[in-house]
């Protein structure tokens, strides 16, 4: 059966609040109507639903990691030429093949400005060239400010997309969190994410 085609709906999945929020401006900014999921499954159970026009899938999920996700969606027979786009703390060689590997057809590195996302996801969204994102200071709090703020000295831009040394910065997360709670579980986001996109690589090449 078909699936009921929602012309300007994207699935986004991100297991943190303040970048799914951050994202969710970003695209009702543009007039597009958002559908939020916090781990994979929810995202594949949306993807059920309705067919999208794009679908943003974090890879750093619980119970269903975003590479898994997007393994599952890009199967589904309506999802076939759907674009999905990887968000990732990871800017690694292994991580963007393992993502191209599962279906996955962009790649961006978190953190960004608004406006390099919106410029990232133009083409997916077929967005008439020159549009700006409508969504500072009344739109965004001020910690999602803080988070996309361009002065940060661990970023840089390179070829217009703002990255994060993706690695060093989620090894500081999980460093964080240990301070804070102990040990990391070795189930945490921040440590599958990395073992599960090796995993998948791995994979890949024995396939090839």
């Amino acid at each position: 059966m078909t699936l009921q085609r929602i012309a300007n709906g994207v699935i986004v999945a991100e297991n943190d609040a303040l970048v799914r929020g951050i994202v969710r401006s970003v695209l009702t900014s543009v007039e597009q109507q958002v559908f939020q999921a916090v781990d994979g499954l929810e995202a594949v159970h949306l993807a059920r639903q309705f067919k999208a026009r794009l679908v943003l899938l974090d890879i750093g999920m619980p119970r269903l990691n975003g590479l898994e996700a997007c393994k599952v969606i890009r199967a589904l027979p309506d999802y076939a030429d759907v674009p999905i786009v990887m968000l990732t703390g990871y800017d690694d060689e292994r991580v963007r093949q393992a993502a191209q590997y599962t279906g996955a057809r962009d790649f961006i590195t978190k953190p960004f400005r608004p406006d390099v996302l919106l410029a990232r996801l133009a083409k997916y969204l077929r967005l008439p060239a020159g549009v700006a994102v409508d969504c500072g200071d009344d739109s965004l709090s001020s910690r999602e400010q803080a988070w996309t703020a361009p002065n940060d000295p661990r970023s840089s831009l390179n070829d217009g997309v703002q990255i994060r040394a993706g690695l060093e910065i989620k090894r500081a997360q999980v460093w964080e969190v240990h301070k804070e709670v102990g040990p990391v579980p070795r189930d945490s986001p921040q440590l599958t994410e990395g073992r599960e996109a090796i995993r998948i690589h791995r994979n890949a090449e024995r396939s090839s």
